[in-house]
């Protein structure tokens, strides 16, 4: 997202995506490669830096609430429903306690 850091724009996507609203890590905890899906149909690969956010409120409308529905998951659940195995690997990870969150 232009003129937001990276912290910033996780915390933007956080409320935009999930409804979710909070404080963010300064740093990442982890990154996953995957593909991303652009408008035209076309994919690009694309690592992915993943944040930390401290939940402080849920809202009951944002902005995709129509596309995607909030379900709350322990990591480990997460990880085995997620389709990009990094990602799995990085939920794995902090379900086990080795990837700290910052």
């Amino acid at each position: 997202m232009a003129g937001r850091s990276d912290p910033e724009a996780a915390q933007v996507e956080a409320m935009q995506e999930a409804g979710i609203v909070g404080s963010v890590s300064a740093a990442p905890m982890g990154s996953f490669r995957s593909f991303k899906l652009f408008d035209d149909g076309q994919s690009k690969p694309a690592q992915t830096l993943v944040y930390a956010l401290h939940v402080t409120k849920e809202l009951n409308k944002w902005k995709e609430k129509g596309q995607r529905q909030r379900k709350w998951f322990t990591p480990g659940e997460a990880a085995s429903i997620v389709f990009e195995p990094d990602l799995a690997r990085l939920l794995q990870g902090l379900a086990a306690g080795r990837v700290p969150l910052s």
